[in-house]
């Protein structure tokens, strides 16, 4: 007996996409129904604007392994330290192939009803398509104090490249203030040069660099927010984006505006 491979495929396409949209059967009110289109529309309307349902139905199917270890491994963390921010997870191509792996802890040490001590772990990993396979690990201190309703931070951190035996340290600094928010931080190398074994006939260190960010939302507007980035790094050959491109003082900077009209839904610009 032979099976027309078609009408299958579509059963299982719409059986995904069904399932990604639960209906609210137990909407108390305008509120929750209002959430509910609001979080259907933000999963399922930017993967339809790049191809077919088909398409989205086959990429859930290969990311359901990456999610699931990613859940497990963030519910873990969340159930054995309740006290400590985790994110992190796996990233896979197709679902199979490792690409790269990264989390962030961060970690209340002291914490008052105006000030906070806290520190923060790392962890960056890559497959040799990006970052020459590189490995980082950081951990820093930082201190927050609200002065005269302002809240202003500092920080100070140490990265490693544990595969190439690098260290480069930084320091940061941060205010907060009701809805506008300005950092940044300042990186430079705590080893020499050193003969590079991704790179022949070249030597290496961690660059000297730094980055800028702002963000802010419109009091009477909430629901629009902007954010304003900006990154420059010093050198005759520099890696800025881990894909092998070396670049002499390179330099980065981006805008975005973002629409958030309800929680489960943002469009970015």
């Amino acid at each position: 007996m032979v099976f027309s491979k078609k009408p299958i495929t579509k059963y299982i396409t719409w059986a995904i996409v069904t399932s990604q949209i639960p209906l609210p059967v137990i909407a108390d009110s305008d509120n929750e129904i209002q959430s509910w289109i609001a979080g259907t529309a933000s999963s399922i309307s930017p993967h339809l604007q790049e191809g077919t349902l088909e398409d989205y139905a086959k990429g859930k199917i290969k990311a359901l392994p990456g999610q699931a270890a990613n859940h497990l491994v963030n519910e873990g963390i969340k159930s054995a330290f309740p006290e400590i921010i985790f994110r992190g997870g796996v990233n896979l191509e197709d679902g199979a192939k490792y690409r790269s792996s990264e989390f962030d802890m961060f970690i209340p040490v002291q914490e008052t009803t105006s000030s906070l001590l806290f520190g923060q772990l790392g962890f960056r990993d890559h497959d040799n398509s990006s970052f020459d396979g590189r490995t980082y690990v950081n951990v820093g201190m930082g201190y927050r104090q609200e002065v005269n309703g302002w809240l202003l931070g500092v920080n100070t951190f140490l990265d490693a490249d544990i595969r190439y035996s690098h260290l480069r340290g930084g320091i940061g600094g941060e205010v907060y203030k009701d809805s506008l928010a300005f950092s940044g931080n300042y990186y430079f190398p705590l080893t020499g040069w050193k003969t590079s074994a991704a790179h022949e006939l070249h030597d290496e260190r961690p660059a000297y660099g730094f980055d800028l960010r702002t963000k802010g939302t419109l009091p009477d507007f909430p629901w629009f927010s902007g954010e304003l980035t900006y990154e420059q790094y010093y050198g005759d050959k520099v890696d800025l984006l881990g894909n092998g491109t070396l670049s002499r003082n390179p330099r980065a900077a981006g805008a975005d505006l973002v629409w958030n009209p309800v929680p489960l839904l943002e469009v970015r610009a």
